[in-house]
Order: C-alpha cells, then structure tokens, then sequence
C-alpha cells in the first residue's frame, strides 16, 4: 500500500474501499495482506467451457440503439438490463450508452451465469471504451469519487475511474488482499479510450492497458486464489446500485464492453482497441488556416566537424541554421552550408590553461582575483575577429556555468568573467550579438540571478540562452512564454531565444524525440539550437561525438554513413512551404510532429515521430488528417506515400522504410491513415500529393 506509483488519495481510497466492504461483508481489517501476500487455496469449482473461437465470456456492443435491454455478442447469452435512465448516443463503434448521475442512477446489470459468476477465480480479462465526461467529484452521498466501468461489487472488482483521472484495475486475493493496478497516465475527459485490465493467475501477473499501451504491470503469488463474489452480477456504468457509500455511478459513455476467461496478450488487446470504427486519433493534422513560412530552425551542431569532415553532401541536406565551435578557422565553412557561427569564447582559454574541455582545470579565469590572463585573452580574440572579417558571429562567453563539471568556481566569480569578456568585446564591436547564460538546464532562479547581474552592470545578452535535455520536451513552449515573461519584467529588450542544446544522452539516437524537439521548438518560436554531443555509451567513458567529426552522432563515424537521426533531419529539411497545425489527441500514444504545406509544388508534408518510453513496444497509431486543400484532390483523392524512420540507435540506416504508396478517397476533406507497428522512438514520414 505504500508503493510510490500511488499518490496519497489513491492509497487512501484503495485501504479505505477495502475496510468499508469488509465492514460490509464481515470482514476484519485483520483479514487484510500486503499486495501478493501468499493466501490459501479456496477449493473454487472450476468453471464451465467457454467458446472456444472468441473466448469471450461476454461482449456488449450497445449497438440496439433504443429498448431496454443490451445483448449479449458472445455464445453466453448473458444480456444486460437497463436501469435508471441511460441512454443511446455515438459511441466508439456504432452507438454507446450515456451514463449521468444527475438524472438519476444509471447502470447495466448483467445475467449471471455460471462462468460469469466466476470469472475472477481465474485468468480474466476485462475492457470497454470509456469517453469520461467530468472529473469524479469529492466524496458525497452516493460513494467514493470514481465512476465505476465495468464492476463487480462487494469488494469492487474491475475498471474505475478515479478522482485523479486516472484508470483503476482492482483484484482482490482470497484473505481481501487487493492486487490491482492504477494508471501512471492521466485520463483527459471529452475522449474515448481503450482500458483492459488482465488478471493473469497462472503467472501471477496483473496488467493494465489504455489505448493498447502498457500502463501497469504487478504481481502477485503465482495461482493465487481470488476472493468469492459468486453472488454478484458483473454491472456496467456503476459499482454497488445497493450500497449508498459504495455506489460509484459513471458520468460518461461506454461501449464495446467485453469479458473474457483468459488472459488477453498485449498484441489482442491492442488489435480490440485498433479496430473501432470511430477510433479516436491519436494525432490531429490540419491545413487551414496556413500557419507561418516554414524555416528549418530545429537543426544545429555543436562541435563535432572539422574543416574536411564530414563531407558537405551529409552536412548541406540538413539545413543546419546554427553551428558552434571554439576554432575560428572553421567560419568560412559554417558560413558556407549556411549556417550562423556560434563562436565559443571559451574554448581555446581551456585548452590553453585547463589541459582543454573534457576534464577542464587549472586557471580558471579570476583565480585569485586575477582576470589579466582571461581580459588579455579576449581582447587578442576580438583582434583576430577584427582582423578575419567574422564580426557577425554569435559570441557564448562560457558554457553551462550552473553545472560544476563545466564551471568548477563560485556563481559569483562566473558573473564577473562573463561581465568583463562583454565589456572588452563591445569596447571594440559594438554590434557584436551575445548569448547567454547557456545554462544546462532550464532554470528560473539562475535565469532571473542573471539578468538582474547583467542589467546592473550593463552587459545584458543579446539572445538569451540555455539547454533542453528534459523529457519529454513537450514542456518547451511553456518554459519559453515564461522567459518572455521574465525578459519583459525586468525591461531588458531581449526578444531572440536560442536553446543552445537539445536532447539529453538517454535519447541521443532516438528519431523520434528529434522530432518531438522539432515541433516544440517551433511551437515555442526559438530561433535556433543545437542537438547535444555526447559519449556514445552513456553513461560510460568510451567514444564521444563531440570529438568525432559526426555532426554530434548523427552519422556512424567509422562508416560516414547516416544513422535514423540523420534521417530525421534530413526530412524535416525537405519541408517546404507553411505550417499546418499538429495537434497530438493522445498522451500516451506520446506522438508529435510538424506538418507543411508547399502550395506551388501541391505537396504537403507531414513529419512526426513517438517520444514514449523505450519499453512500450509497436503499435499503430491513428492519424486524421483534415482540410486537405483542394489543389491537391483530383474527384476527392489524395496519393499517400508513407515512410518510416526505424529508431535503429548507432547503426546505420540506408535510407528510410517504405511503407506504401497509395490513392485514397477521402471523406470531404478529411483523410485517416494508420502508422502501422510504431516503435517508441520510430518517425514517420506522410507525403500527400496529387494522384
């Protein structure tokens, strides 16, 4: 019961449903076992033959539309009665039932039937579409706050929705041991989502599942017996109709609600949830009204290229908009693939007096109060920028000074370098651009340090800077609205953002988070970044591609050839024209991107790619596509080319996957296509054209 996945109120409601029904039953607060604890066999009888080509126990599809009665699609014959006043409206395939407490309590009880009766005495599976439309409230006459799925009563068995908008799975043990299941996921209401939950008793497995996805698993004694309920019926929509303390009536829709005497595997209960007809998108496209011009902000380098490596023809497809190294003998060639240099001041100080960047010491710039060796080294810098005619670079005067790795001195002894390198650049240019703080993370207190320091002391940046490794980066517009904010406060004038580096080194192959970071970026309307550098196997000390001549990882050093990240990037610089509205529907579908139309070329072009966790594996997901702009329809059809980009980490990739090309006819202006099998850190490539 102390297991950290709960939170305190989801811990109180499971220890506090389980004494109120033991009080109701007879039971004791003694009868209670921690989660798996070992229980005694309760002689169940065993359960009558089920059909053996569905498996289902049960399957109500709520399709009748009007009457009283919701069939049975199983060989069971088990149909569910009507009670209260729930009603018919859409659901996830044909119609669902509409469930509101407000006009009175609703609910669907089931016939019982032998195998019904028991069904948790064994392996089982329980799902249903449910489409939450409010919050369960506080506490109040009529039960706990979750609205009850598909139950049954006594002490609840089944699918939930809690206060916290999350899915619960509840079993109980012989002895009243609870051995469920509570979703990491919060659960949006407005949307239809796909819950299962699997009591695999042979393997002691508990299973949780939303959409498909993987959202819980825990275990318990291998066969161990469950608690009797063979005197109750399995009811939809509610908990206990009888019980004024436990009653748990549903606000919401529910359909396809299916029963079954076995374990379901991930792969079945994923195909369940892919075959709706009215499958929510997990991901929403739309190409009115025409959004900014496309430009190719998300795509930079920080360090790891040389003056001939890698070629040009693996470096100019990119598009890179940024690309920093400390040697200024490499300007021309950044210049030259058309990106702005970000000049790192600091660079050529650390090789010279701190042994160089991977393990820096020494002098640091003023040790002992003394800055002469750090104030004459800039100003023989800015000499020789003078001189090289490089005035337009971007000048980062120190790199993640809020990390002691990199800044092994006070904050305060920082600010002064940073102060006295501005003074002596701008003593001499005037009009140079300075960025900063570079910070390694996104952090307000050092953030609103800073400023306060630089405004002060007249040396404010020019573009204010820091780095984004935090995962998910679907948190980047926010945190850019909130250094708007902080920049406008304090008058500063600053108005350009550059994230000086993105993602962290878990990620660091990953295509898929590259493109999350992508549409984040532009969402946020950063200027430009850099994707990190980082030891191949962090966190390990072995090869590192900053030093490597590998664009940062992106191409296999020994080979030069292109890893799925490079793919990435290079379609995302293939994007032409203006951007349409990428809207991800589902959170743990985790998938994001960014869309372009290029109207002279009637070509629209949609990238995007999952951020999820590693462990969640392959499925498809639902994209709909919608004000398709006439140009591109001939007699309402649309081609479709599909790619894919296979999170393939340090290997190479060739090329990118096709997956199809077709025509298909669209529904108005309205189009659905499918991304079959998606990995957890797959992108995808849709390409819609003319036929």
């Amino acid at each position: 019961m102390n297991d950290r996945r709960f939170s305190a109120h989801t811990r109180y409601l499971i220890l506090l449903t389980a004494l109120a029904f033991a009080a109701c039953l007879g039971g004791t607060r003694s009868g209670m076992r921690a989660f798996g604890q070992e229980a005694r066999d309760t002689g169940a009888s065993p359960r009558p033959a089920y059909d053996e080509d569905e498996g289902l126990a049960g399957l109500w599809n709520c399709d009748e539309g009007a009457g009283s009665i919701v069939h049975d699609g199983s060989l069971n014959g088990a149909n569910g009665a009507l009670h209260g006043n729930p009603r018919f409206t859409n659901g996830v395939s044909g119609t669902g039932l509409l469930f509101a407490p407000e006009d009175g309590i609703d609910y669907v009880e089931v016939d019982r039937s032998p195998l019904l009766d028991n069904l948790q005495a064994g392996d089982h599976t329980v799902c249903a579409w449910f489409k939450p439309l409010s919050v369960p409230k506080e506490k109040t006459a009529r039960g706990f706050p979750s609205y009850g799925i598909v139950m049954k009563a006594g002490y609840h068995i089944g699918l939930s929705y809690t206060q916290e908008k999350r899915i619960m799975f509840s079993h109980y043990l012989e002895g009243n041991t609870w051995a469920g299941a509570v979703s990491d996921a919060v659960i949006e209401p407005g949307r239809f989502y796909h819950v299962a939950g699997v009591v695999d008793r042979a393997r002691g497995r508990i299973t949780l599942r939303i959409d498909g996805w993987l959202e819980f698993h825990g275990e318990f004694k291998k066969s161990a017996p469950a608690r009797r309920f063979s005197d109750e019926s399995w009811r939809i929509g509610i908990g206990d109709p009888n019980s004024a303390s436990h009653m748990l009536p549903a606000h919401g829709v529910i359909d396809g609600v299916r029963l079954y005497p076995r374990a379901l595997t991930g792969k079945e209960i994923s195909a369940i949830a892919s075959g709706a007809d009215n499958r929510p998108p997990d991901v929403s496209v739309s190409f009115a009204p025409a959004g900014k011009k496309m430009s190719h902000r998300a795509c930079g380098f920080l360090v790891s290229f040389s003056r001939d490596a890698p070629a040009a023809a693996l470096i100019r497809p990119l598009k890179p908009r940024l690309a920093a190294s400390g040697d200024l003998s490499l300007y021309g060639r950044v210049k030259g693939f058309g990106a702005s240099f970000h000049f790192l001041l600091y660079a050529e100080y650390m090789a010279r007096h701190m042994g160089g960047l991977e393990n820096p010491d020494g002098l640091w710039p003023g040790d002992n109060n003394d800055f002469s060796v750090w104030e004459n080294y800039v100003r023989e810098i800015v000499a020789r920028v003078k001189t090289g005619g490089q005035t337009d670079i971007l000048w980062s005067i120190w790199f993640c000074p809020d990390y002691p790795g990199h800044w092994k001195r006070s904050w305060k002894q920082y600010l002064e370098t940073y102060k006295r390198a501005v003074r002596i650049i701008r003593s001499a240019l005037p009009r140079a651009v300075i960025m900063g703080p570079w910070l390694s993370t996104f952090d307000m207190a050092h953030l609103t340090d800073f400023i306060d320091f630089a405004s002060a002391n007249h040396v404010l940046p020019n573009v204010c800077t820091w780095n984004e490794g935090e995962f998910p980066p679907t948190g980047i517009p926010q945190r850019a609205i909130a250094v708007r904010r902080l920049l406008k406060e304090k008058k500063t004038g600053i108005e350009r953002l550059i994230v000086t580096e993105i993602i962290s080194p878990h990620y660091q192959f990953s295509p898929g988070h590259a493109v999350c970071y992508m549409a984040n970026l532009h969402r946020a309307g950063i200027e430009a970044t850099a994707k990190s550098c980082w030891p191949e196997d962090y966190p390990g000390n072995g090869l590192n591609n900053c030093f490597n001549d590998s664009l940062d990882g992106l191409l296999d050093v020994d080979k030069s050839s292109p890893r799925s990240l490079w793919w990435a990037f290079k379609l995302y610089a293939d994007m032409e024209g203006r951007l349409a509205e990428v809207a991800p529907k589902n959170t743990l579908c985790a998938i994001d991107g960014l869309a372009a139309y290029d109207a002279p070329a009637a070509k629209a072009r949609i990238l995007l790619g999952r951020y999820l966790r590693r462990e969640q594996g392959e499925k498809d997901v639902a994209v709909e596509i919608t004000a398709i702009p006439d140009k591109m329809l001939v007699n309402g059809r649309v081609k479709v080319t599909l790619l894919k980009i296979p999170a393939s980490g340090k290997k190479p990739l060739l090329s990118p996957v096709s997956l199809s090309k077709t025509i298909v006819k669209t529904e108005g202006d309205t189009l659905k296509v499918t991304l079959p099998q998606a990995g957890a850190e797959d992108a995808f490539l849709i390409t819609l054209t003319r036929p």
